[in-house]
């Protein structure tokens, strides 16, 4: 601990004392020296460098997936149902093996399942549009479908290969019949980087399974009710939904929290579902 001790000399004046003591103290303090901007940015390539050693596979799996999964999937979100239909159709490839499907099984509620395992035939692109084109011709849409990047790895030979899982879920309606078909599984798929664009080169089909039911709609739209509220800060839809016997008839009433009114069920509720609507009591 250093102390100072400050004498006013007979030539000092009085004014000054305070002067002298803050040079004092700032002479014991160190001077800020700013940061430099090339320390961060040699941090920076420090931080990148350690992350292609350590996390090399991660990302080259990360580079196929946003190059060669994302961008298709998007076109089929920005797509219509039916367009869908052609955006799966135009996938380049040199060869798909589709699998092989097992007997259907029939299930409840009209219900057809089939499980498909690695094998079956293999279809050039052509072929593959031809059949796409059947669906298409045959009334059906594709309402939804998902592709997630499940898996990556190179060959011995240093082709790179992904595993993909996929849903696709197929929809048509003739009157009062609706046909659903849902096709999942997962796709083995080499890749061509010959290319600008990482496009599948060889799509195998490793397991998979359908499931389709026709018959007559399950849900019909019976009313829509809207939100009662109109300022923007709050929300419009219905918010909280409870189910209670309000009433004790035994039969359970459906709360609308938003729109402020609980449907209430009219007997019978079979066959038919019929609802009546009934504003609740204040304070209730």
């Amino acid at each position: 601990m250093v102390s100072f001790q400050l004498h006013r000399s007979p030539l000092m004046p009085r004014h000054l004392l305070p002067f002298c003591l803050l040079a004092l103290v700032s002479c014991g303090e160190k001077e800020t020296v700013a940061p430099d901007a090339a320390d961060d940015s040699d941090l920076s390539s420090a931080v990148a460098s350690l992350e292609a050693e350590a996390f090399s596979d991660e990302q080259e799996a990360r580079r196929f997936e946003n190059e060669g999964i994302v961008p298709f999937w998007d076109r089929l979100l920005q797509a219509s149902a039916t367009e869908r239909l052609d955006l799966l159709a135009a996938v380049p490839f040199e060869t798909l093996t589709l699998g092989t499907a097992s007997a259907p099984q029939e299930g409840d509620l009209g219900i057809t399942l089939r499980k498909i395992s690695k094998g079956g035939d293999t279809i050039n692109q052509t072929k593959w549009q031809a059949l796409i084109a059947q669906y298409k011709g045959a009334g059906y849409s594709l309402p939804h479908s998902d592709w997630h990047h499940s898996a990556f790895h190179r060959d011995e030979d240093g082709t790179a290969v992904s595993e993909v899982t996929f849903t696709l879920q197929g929809l048509r309606s003739k009157g009062e019949i609706l046909d659903r078909l849902q096709f999942k599984g997962t796709l083995r798929i080499q890749w061509d980087e010959s290319g600008k664009a990482l496009q599948p080169k060889s799509i195998t089909v490793l397991n998979a399974s359908t499931v389709q039911r026709r018959g007559p709609v399950a849900f019909k739209t019976r009313a829509v009710i809207e939100g009662q509220t109109s300022k923007p800060t709050e929300r419009g839809d219905m918010g909280a939904i409870n189910v209670y016997d309000l009433n004790g008839d035994q039969l359970p009433e459906i709360i609308l929290g938003n729109a402020n009114q609980p449907p209430f069920p009219r007997p019978p509720v079979r066959p038919h579902g019929c609802f009546r609507s009934h504003p609740p009591k204040a304070n209730s």
